[in-house]
């Protein structure tokens, strides 16, 4: 049997001998009650007006444009998504053959708002099993409570007939209920401030079809009797009713005067009364008045927090009771050995803002939360194949809390000037272990960080000079200093790894071996052959550690059982 079949049986089904007791009230029905204003207020009429709609479609559209995603709680107290659930394809793709997920979620939504309640029939197969999700319209069904306490729904179908549905079949969504059965929506309780709204628009309408003019009074020298003023008052209007008969010349005989007796707009207060009517409305939607188009109180210090604001007390609760109420239907009980349950993935609202997204994803990112395949995945983008995308940053600064207050490990001896000493000084050391690729590779990005700054300011300084003089002299007096500058930055972490290479290589060290290695060093920096900083950055500081890697690994005393060739292709 088809979907389309079932849902056509559920449909032609009628009631059977259930009914509610003689004493209820129905108080809980559609709402259609008349206000002090005369105004009829009914969700129709409600929903008409900009104010209510606004704030509606508000809430509606924004909840529905997130993904309603279906978890699974892990072993180890995490969660993943429960992609293989039926559940997750119902709630996140489509819960019946003609809607998707976001339109049954704006429709539910819609519905609470307007009505306080939503239904929601639960159609399944031969098993058991839920196969689809079908909207009931609230304005049919009728809620009653049983002796045995059970809940019992009542809808009645457009040919009359009707059908009883127990809780097993009717998912309720409900907002606002005071007596634990059906709920109220924002329209019922403030349906006062709704008629205001309602009458306000009525005004308006009125208000530009007399041509925005309020009527006045023709007098006449004479007496005249009834079907003589009648015939005048009805020429005068047809002449100068309407919008498209306004500010046109009036012709008047017989001695007869117009004097208007109407105010102006602006004395009856009247832009200001739609905006306070506007501002209402979205006090009791608890929705901030810019996402309704009132701009008058936002500035760019504050539409950002109640941007905020309006997901936190606006959204987050009707959010809270979709999630719990599917929770109580599907839920309730483990599935097999799985603990499932859906949410709402309120990070799709950050969609829009790029750099908000991000940086919250660089901060995850720096402190080992998100890899970068995590990232990738939330961005849809294609995942990276090797293993270092599925890896985790950590930043090196950081120490256990436990840590705090101990000592650092002395760190290695000051490398001496280079004109300091005229004799070799020697130092030799027990070979431990070699240095791994990782700490190679943390050299290299040490010498690549300082010479990113100093290839940065000279080429700023060139460019400057160039410009400013193009001065060969003053030219070359800059570079002289900056070589001092440069040597003092670099010449100090060339010898620490001189050192560092010479203890595992069981070599003594010679300064003037550094002082050679800076020289060529210097001599190679000159070159104009880089096509940017970067590849300059990159190049240099390999040269750094492979002239002192050339000279210290040419005959290294290894650890026995050690292949050296193979650590040096690694």
């Amino acid at each position: 049997m088809s979907l389309i079949t079932r849902i056509g049986s559920f449909f032609s089904k009628r009631a059977d001998d259930k009914r509610p007791h003689d004493d209820d009230d129905r108080w809980y029905s559609a709402f259609i009650a008349e206000t002090a204003s005369g105004i009829t207020v009914t969700p129709e009429s409600a929903c008409g007006t900009a104010a209510v709609y606004s704030c509606i479609s508000a809430i509606s559209q924004t909840i529905a444009c997130m993904p309603l995603l279906t978890y699974e709680r892990t072993s180890d107290g995490g969660r993943e998504r429960a992609v293989n659930s039926p559940f997750y394809f119902l709630l996140n793709a489509m819960p019946n053959d003609w809607m998707t997920s976001g339109e049954w979620v704006e429709m539910l939504l819609v519905h609470l708002l307007l009505r306080g309640n939503a239904y929601t029939f639960k159609l399944r197969d031969k098993s058991g099993r839920i196969i689809a999700l079908v909207p009931l319209n609230p304005t049919r069904m009728t809620v009653y409570q049983l002796d045995d306490m059970s809940i019992n729904y009542r809808y009645v179908f457009k040919n009359g007939s009707s059908r009883d549905l127990s809780q097993r079949e009717v998912m309720h969504f409900r907002t606002g209920f005071t007596d634990g059965l059906t709920g109220r929506s924002p329209i019922s309780v403030a349906r006062e401030t709704a008629a205001l709204t309602i009458a306000a628009d009525k005004f308006t309408g009125k208000f530009y079809k007399n041509g925005a003019k309020l009527s006045g009074i023709l007098t006449h020298p004479n007496k005249l009797d009834k079907a003589t003023s009648d015939r005048i008052r009805q020429s005068w209007q047809a002449a100068h009713g309407g919008e498209s008969e306004a500010f046109k010349v009036a012709v008047v005989e017989e001695g007869m005067k117009f004097e208007p007796i109407s105010m102006s707009a602006h004395d009856a207060q009247f832009i200001e009364q739609r905006r306070f009517q506007l501002e209402e409305m979205a006090r009791i939607f608890r929705v901030p008045p810019h996402i309704v188009g009132d701009l008058s109180r936002a500035t760019f210090s504050n539409i950002e927090q109640q941007g905020i604001n309006f997901v936190v007390y606006s959204l987050q609760p009707y959010i809270k009771r979709i999630e719990q109420t599917l929770m109580m239907n599907f839920f309730v009980s483990k599935v097999g050995n799985k603990e499932l349950y859906a949410e709402f993935l309120i990070d799709g609202l950050l969609r829009g803002d790029t750099k908000t997204r991000n940086e919250a994803y660089e901060i995850m990112r720096r402190n080992g939360i998100l890899s970068a395949n995590e990232w990738r995945k939330l961005e849809n983008m294609s995942p990276i194949k090797d293993i270092s995308g599925d890896k985790y940053l950590v930043e090196m600064n950081m120490v256990w809390q436990d840590k705090l207050g101990e000592t650092p490990p002395a760190a290695n001896p000051a490398l001496p000037a280079p004109d300091a000493q005229k004799e070799e000084p020697t130092v030799k050391t027990e070979v431990k272990s070699l240095p791994t690729p990782q700490e190679r590779a943390l050299v290299r990005a040490c010498f690549s960080n300082i010479l990113n700054r100093l290839i940065y300011k000279e080429t700023e300084a060139l460019e400057r000079l160039t410009k400013k003089e193009n001065n060969t002299e003053k030219i070359n007096e800059w570079i002289t200093e900056h070589e001092k500058t440069c040597r003092s930055a670099i010449f100090p972490q060339l010898g620490l790894y001189a050192y560092h290479r010479s203890m595992y290589a069981d070599v003594p060290l010679n300064d003037k071996v550094v002082e050679i290695l800076w020289n060529d060093f210097w001599k190679k920096s000159r070159e104009p052959s880089y096509a940017s900083v970067q590849e300059r950055s990159a190049t240099l500081s390999n040269l750094l550690c492979e002239s002192v890697e050339a000279i210290y690994d040419a005959e290294p005393k290894l650890l026995p059982g050690t292949n050296h060739e193979e650590y040096r292709t690694a």
